[in-house]
């Protein structure tokens, strides 16, 4: 008796402590986007960047040093800046940085565009997903519900409390006592 006593706290302690929970899904709204992951040296694009504080500047910059921007965050802490890439960029790989405040700290977030030949189609690609402090990713998309881990721990934790009370009314009925 003890022992499943000891096992169904056991089981529901485990379920409290899993890594899971302590990752908040979905992620943060720290987020950088390009409207075109594959714009041409002359070509216009937008920048848009997220979470920072309202009404701060944030530099909007095309590493290493060239500054394409100072934009306001709006009340809602995005900024949105329209940028035109100069005739004589260099192609390939380039690099965006949108720094600014954010909450308690500076906030920099990076993402990638693949400079491309204007005489060259461009290839049909997705653009990448950036994470806070850049460098591109494979994270997934948001495609289920936040709730589902907390609905999980208390279901398990449920089934396990009533398998304690079967299992102590099931000793009860052995040893002759009345039943609860």
């Amino acid at each position: 008796m003890k022992r499943l006593v000891v096992l169904a706290v056991a089981v529901i302690g485990l379920a409290a402590a899993s890594p899971a929970a302590a990752t908040e899904y979905p992620p943060g709204d720290d987020l950088i986007t390009v409207s075109d992951a594959t714009p041409c040296p002359g070509q216009a694009f937008t920048v848009e960047a997220s979470t920072f504080v309202p009404g701060t500047t944030v530099t909007v910059t095309l590493l290493p040093d060239a500054v394409l921007g100072t934009p306001v965050a709006d009340e809602n802490g995005v900024v949105t800046l329209d940028v035109t890439l100069s005739a004589t960029q260099a192609l390939g790989e380039a690099t965006i940085e949108a720094e600014g405040a954010g909450e308690g700290d500076v906030l920099v977030l990076t993402s990638t565009v693949d400079v491309v030949s204007c005489d060259e189609v461009a290839p049909t690609t997705t653009p990448p997903v950036t994470t806070p402090g850049g460098g591109g990713g494979g994270d997934l998309p948001n495609t289920g519900s936040d709730s589902t881990m907390t609905l999980l721990k208390v279901g398990g934790g449920l089934a396990a409390i009533g398998g304690v009370l079967v299992a102590l009314a099931a000793s009860r009925r052995r040893r002759g006592a009345p039943a609860v």
